[in-house]
């Protein structure tokens, strides 16, 4: 996550190379209808930006910090994923989850710094509370998923500090998304947000706090099915015995080969 010192890193990254440099954040989070997920993070560079946390110029390995975050969260379980697509650089870790207490613990599992000063800095700048849930009853299910992502604005800073961070966010260095993908067709009930589908995604800004909800709702297509098959089959069964009855009476109302009457016949 995004540090102070990354802060400052950016910044001067950016003033070496100008707008061309971008570094992506997305926090995302996948809820089945059983209420199990999977829980990711990524962070995307792309080559010049890489070049310039990498420059001599500052003085500083700005991609280490993050590397040792990953290689963290790598230690404690995470499937952690590298790639360096076009020449820049892409972190992603994934963890799965079972409930909502096994989602609290995935998400305590993301304070990985070195040393409790470091903690503090990551926990000022970089606070993410999320939560969700799942209910279901006989023919739908409803799911939410709400909580709030702060990107440093109850931070202390200094001047130079300050500067540094209106640099990053003014030249749109640092981009932030919180994304969810929930069971059923999701709709925003918090927050600026786009939702299509069963997907939503949030957009917070440095040094601003941004709470957030989507909820979704959706049939049970499996309940359905258990009901519509026996219905339909039944149905057919229903038809079925109809149209024979229908050639039956057919049959009993035509006349016979000698032009006598059926029913006077007998």
């Amino acid at each position: 996550m995004p540090t102070p010192r990354a802060i400052r890193y950016l910044a001067l990254a950016a003033l070496v190379l100008l707008p061309a440099c971008q570094m992506t954040v997305e926090i995302g989070t996948k809820v089945r209808a059983d209420g199990a997920g999977v829980f990711s993070v990524q962070v995307a560079l792309d080559k010049e930006l890489v070049q310039g946390l990498g420059s001599p110029t500052l003085g500083t390995d700005g991609l280490a910090a993050l590397s040792g975050f990953f290689d963290c969260l790598s230690g404690r379980g995470w499937d952690v994923k590298r790639s360096a697509p076009a020449g820049g650089l892409r972190l992603a870790a994934s963890r799965p989850f079972e409930d909502r207490p096994g989602f609290g613990r995935v998400l305590a599992s993301l304070r990985c710094s070195s040393g409790t000063e470091e903690r503090l800095r990551v926990e000022n700048l970089f606070r993410v509370d999320l939560d969700y849930g799942v209910s279901r009853s006989l023919m739908r299910e409803t799911a939410y998923f709400k909580g709030s992502v702060d990107l440093g604005s109850e931070l202390q800073l200094d001047a130079a500090s300050r500067s540094q961070l209106a640099t990053v966010r003014d030249l749109g260095i640092l981009k932030v998304r919180v994304a969810v993908e929930l069971p059923g067709a999701i709709s925003i009930v918090r927050g600026d947000g786009v939702a299509a589908g069963g997907r939503a995604v949030w957009r917070p800004e440095l040094a601003q706090k941004l709470a957030f909800e989507g909820r979704s709702s959706g049939l049970r297509v499996g309940v359905l099915m258990a009901f519509a098959l026996p219905l339909l089959a039944a149905l057919g069964g229903l038809v079925w015995w109809l149209a024979g009855r229908r050639r039956g009476r057919a049959a009993w109302d035509r006349p016979s080969a000698d032009g006598l009457d059926p029913h006077l016949a007998q």
